[in-house]
């Protein structure tokens, strides 16, 4: 399972709903529609139209409340609501799930995924579009109307401009039912897209093969060879947990001050592009009233809250897909050998469209198809495992579990539809969650965390039998698994309560029911709570007794420490105000560990020079860190040193004098081994090494956090509490810029809420966009819910009617339309 190309959001420009004209829109939150809206573009002659009827309504931050009566008309609402805001990204997600980047976007390197996503969306409307439920597919047609009529009121002259805008880009035109098939492939994020380079390198046979019987050169790998593949292996892995990913608490009776379930959601996903989240609301008559965000590529509610049950997700650690190794036919390079008989291979051709400058040129790609999915080329890793065939005489095919999952859209209403945790479970056996943990509480203070993800049925026993070699066994210890796919003893297995062959079923996944609390980063199911280790489950889940990040770690010492009262926010247990602070509070894990000892150093190390030409800035930045708090707020000094020391520091060998214990895995290892001379020689390089990389890149050592780590909105910059992953919970990433800091923010906090509940009907819901819901400079909401994310404040998130209405700034939208696609 990756993580790393996930087709998501962007966007803001709040319009009159019933404007034609040419003027430019007015982008403010507050509307002025004295009356109904009508469609004057209306087809009232097509058979294939639907009449629509939708409100939207905002509140503070730009958040939209959507309210219908039909699934049809909410989707439009939804639909135009999106587009006011995000036009640009949605359309630039219909290009590229459509291959088209690099005709329309001129995305270098990514011809092979515009080919992998041509090759996906020849199947898309069987595949992702035909399985849905009725209401689905009303849903996602009204949808698709709502934008293609912003393109209408608004027109393509004056869509949004800058950066992130789309006007008059020849990319822009309205969508139509086939797109609504690749949108909904696109959610389901298969790995074909991540593994795209390795499929679009695989050629085929050379055609010299079909003329002579064929002979491969068995050969083994040298030391040299091995070690290579292992380090090109680690890239290929799953992200490290400092990348994507999310924090996840949910909070029962034994946690909370109230006895009621508790949630916080921590998404951690990118903050440019197409993977922005999006916070909304939507009402659909008595059937649906859920708020909450999701990706804008999947206008479905996944980390949200109604009346009754609050819930979020992470991503989860479980295998999304296994290679198979194939064994050819020496007299026919197009057939590989099954159960002692030879199958043919098949293949699928696609054209993508390329802008080489001087025109666009049409390339044409050959895919590779087994029985078991489609044949890469990893000779990207290694050249001896490239070629058809390669340096063993075989070929490699990947098989992808989440490909033909279309299971995800009904799942997510389900889960919004949930009034109790135990109506949230219900929903998870179908097993629609294709990368994701779920957690749910609801106002009783029942609570549930699960990985009920779509898994590749390996057992133990399977992966015993079927990886056996020095290269099976080298890939599966950098985390890939490569089966034997020869013979039919190696074929996923299957549960009898799994929706489909393949995958594990919900009985065989890990859960934890009413625990007091429990918590993930992204690390395995099996602690999510120290009291309650989820055991015995298949390794193709995830990982048992292994050491965790120190992202995980931290997350549970904040947990347990607010539940006992010892971290001096007050009684012990949490309410909705002391989530918030433990949130926000910013603190390094990574320093409260390891910071002690770097301290002793310092003041034991006379001498400088030794490791460093700059002696006197390193021993300025130990009085600096001597003063730091060890947090990463934004009056601070001395965060962003302490963090390009850790980035050094986290590898060395020997670091710690305690080692991991899977008796104790939230406070194991720990306790600087100090007394190791080669630990204490490479601390000291690493502060002065991390020194230095701060002046060369002219960063000043006695800078605030939020002079280092920020975000430009038109001119203005606006400080980030948060940091590195590596080392802390709170988490917001960039790479170091030079003269400016942490200044390029590529992921980390975006949509955050705290929902629990008290006696009344209406959930006590807070959340935050940290990105903001815009990416026009000239919207009112580009920048807002940075600023308040930066405060430390939060919105209010109104659920019920009432106060909905008492929050709502500006006029309701009254949106009726008949619109075709």
């Amino acid at each position: 399972m990756f993580h790393r190309t996930f087709l998501l959001i962007v966007l803001i420009a709040f319009v009159s709903a019933c404007s034609d004209s040419h003027d430019a829109p007015d982008r403010s939150n507050a509307p002025d529609n004295s009356g109904t809206d009508t469609d004057s573009g209306s087809d009232n002659n097509n058979p294939g139209s639907e009449q629509y009827s939708a409100q939207i309504a905002r509140t503070a931050g730009g958040v939209p409340h959507i309210k219908a009566q039909d699934w049809g008309s909410l989707g439009y609402g939804y639909g135009y609501a999106m587009s006011q805001d995000n036009y640009c990204t949605i359309l630039e997600a219909v290009v590229q799930v459509n291959g088209e980047s690099q005709r329309y976007l001129g995305d270098e390197g990514s011809l092979a995924a515009d080919a992998v996503r041509a090759l996906l969306a020849l199947d898309a409307q069987e595949v992702a579009y035909d399985p849905q439920p009725k209401y689905i597919k009303d849903y996602m047609t009204g949808w698709a109307a709502g934008i293609n009529r912003y393109l209408k009121d608004t027109g393509a002259d004056k869509l949004a401009e800058g950066e992130n805008g789309c006007r008059d880009a020849p990319w822009v035109r309205p969508l139509t039912q086939a797109d609504i098939a690749v949108m909904l492939q696109g959610q389901m994020s298969p790995i074909h897209v991540n593994l795209a380079g390795l499929l679009f390198a695989q050629k085929g046979p050379p055609a010299e093969m079909a003329k002579t019987r064929m002979t491969p050169a068995i050969k083994h790998l040298s030391p040299g060879e091995t070690a290579e593949l292992s380090v090109q292996l680690a890239s290929l892995d799953l992200l490290p947990p400092e990348k994507l990913g999310s924090n996840g608490y949910t909070l029962g009776a034994g946690a909370t001050q109230s006895g009621r379930g508790m949630v916080l959601s921590n998404p951690h996903w990118v903050w440019k592009g197409v993977g922005r989240f999006y916070m909304s609301h939507l009402t659909m008559g008595d059937e649906y009233d859920v708020s909450g965000a999701h990706p804008l590529i999947s206008p479905f509610i996944g980390f949200g809250f109604n009346k009754d049950v609050a819930f979020t997700h992470t991503v989860s650690t479980g295998k999304r897909f296994v290679f198979f190794e194939l064994t050819l036919n020496p007299d026919n390079p197009m057939q590989y050998e099954f159960d002692g008989e030879m199958r043919d291979f098949t293949t699928k051709t696609v054209t993508v469209n390329v802008d080489t400058g001087a025109g666009i040129e049409p390339q044409e790609h050959t895919f590779y198809f087994s029985h078991h999915g489609p044949v890469l080329d990893l000779g990207a890793l290694l050249p001896p495992l490239g070629g058809w065939p390669n340096s063993f005489g075989t070929v490699f095919a990947v098989k992808d579990v989440v490909v033909d999952n279309a299971r995800g859209p009904d799942q997510w209403i389900r889960m919004g539809q949930a009034t109790s945790t135990a109506e949230y479970i219900e929903t998870l056996k179908t097993i629609g969650m294709n990368i994701y943990n779920s957690f749910a509480a609801d106002r009783h203070g029942s609570t549930f965390y699960g990985d009920i993800s779509t898994i590749a049925h390996v057992s133990d026993a399977k992966a015993a039998h079927c990886i056996q070699g020095a290269i099976p066994e080298l890939m599966k210890s950098r985390g890939i698994w490569l089966l034997s796919g020869n013979t039919s003893d190696c074929e996923l297995g299957e549960d009898g309560d799994a929706p489909v062959a393949g995958i594990f079923g919900f009985n065989s996944l890990p859960g934890l029911t009413n625990a007091s609390y429990a918590s993930n980063s992204n690390d395995s199911y099996w602690l999510s709570n120290p009291d309650h280790l989820l055991e015995g489950h298949p390794e193709a889940v995830g990982a048992e007794g292994v050491e965790q990040s120190m992202r995980t770690r931290a997350g549970f010492v904040l947990a347990e420490e607010r539940i006992a009262g010892t971290d001096g926010l007050g009684d012990p247990g949490f309410t909705i105000e002391t989530l918030q602070e433990v949130f926000f509070g910013s603190r390094n894990h990574a320093a409260e560990l390891s910071l002690d000892a770097l301290l002793t150093l310092c003041a034991n190390e006379p001498d400088w020079s030794t490791y460093s030409s700059s002696p006197g800035e390193v021993i300025q930045a130990c009085d600096i860190l001597q003063q730091w708090n060890r947090t990463h707020n934004l009056d601070t000094v001395g965060g962003h040193i302490f963090t390009e020391f850790w980035r050094k520091a986290r590898n060395i060998a020997d670091l710690w004098a305690t080692p991991f214990s899977a008796t104790d895995p939230v406070h194991t290892p720990r306790d600087i081994n100090a007394t190791d001379p080669a630990v204490t020689e490479a601390l000291k390089q690493a502060l002065a090494d991390g020194v230095q990389l701060l002046l060369d890149n002219g960063i000043a050592l006695d800078a605030t956090w939020e002079q280092v780590q920020f975000i430009e909105r038109n001119g203005e910059r606006i400080g980030l509490p948060g940091g590195w992953s590596g080392m802390m919970w709170s988490v917001i990433i960039s790479d170091l810029i030079a003269g400016e800091g942490y200044s390029d923010i590529e992921h980390g906090n975006t949509y955050i809420h705290t929902v629990t509940f008290d006696d009344s009907d209406c959930p006590v819901a807070f959340g935050v966009t940290a990105p903001s819901t815009s990416t026009d400079p000239v919207s009112p909401h580009y920048a807002d819910q940075t600023r308040l994310y930066s405060q430390k404040q939060w919105l209010d998130l109104a659920l019920c009617e009432a106060d909905v209405d008492a929050a709502r700034v500006g006029d309701v939208t009254q949106l009726e339309g008949d619109v075709a696609l």
